[in-house]
């Protein structure tokens, strides 16, 4: 975790979403842990995540502490292959590549072109 905190707290922006791919995303929501692997992560502002019920009101909360919180994968494939893509669901400087996936994913919000 140690790692990530580092990345997170002096890292460009561009770096933190390249580094979080494959480490997990966990919510806590009562008594259930929610808990899914990061395939996408883009360099920008973006839509609330739904799955995780991830709001406004998290704005400036710190991504090592409960409810919501990294979970360092260790058994991350140094060889997973990262793929930077144009922007999706603006309208403007659609041009720039600031979404970041792992290739091959089935989870994707939106499939990958064929570039």
């Amino acid at each position: 975790m140690q790692f990530l905190k580092e990345v997170i707290t002096t890292g460009k922006t561009e770096n933190v979403a390249r580094s979080l791919l494959g480490q997990y995303l966990c919510r806590k929501i009562g008594d259930d842990l929610v808990k899914g692997m990061i395939v996408e992560t883009e360099a920008y502002l973006s839509k609330n995540d739904q799955a995780f019920a991830i709001d406004r009101s998290l704005d400036g909360h710190m991504l090592w502490q409960e409810p919501l919180y990294l979970e360092e994968n260790s058994s991350i494939n140094e060889k997973i292959q990262v793929k930077a893509t144009p922007r999706i669901g603006i309208s403007v400087a659609t041009d720039k590549k600031l979404r970041y996936i792992i290739s091959g994913s089935n989870y994707l919000s939106r499939r990958e072109s064929l570039e």
